[in-house]
């Protein structure tokens, strides 16, 4: 399963930082260290980046942010 970066992601659903922020209800600085990898995403984030990324037509499952090594 191949990965995908969260700021790929993002970016798919043309959204800004602080518009995915405010529908993650988190803070922008946090999405920011997400993509940049200072932090990693926790599970609940990450299903509600794949509920996102879904309502913008964009398919991806929970593997597809922890790829398998």
């Amino acid at each position: 399963m191949q990965k995908i970066t969260l700021k790929s992601i993002r970016k798919k659903t043309g959204l800004s930082q602080k518009a995915l922020a405010e529908l993650l209800l988190i803070k922008q600085s946090t999405v920011c260290s997400y993509e940049n990898g200072d932090r990693q995403v926790n599970r609940k984030i990450a299903y509600k980046y794949i509920d996102i990324a879904k309502k913008h037509g964009i398919q991806i499952t929970l593997e597809n942010i922890y790829p398998r090594d």
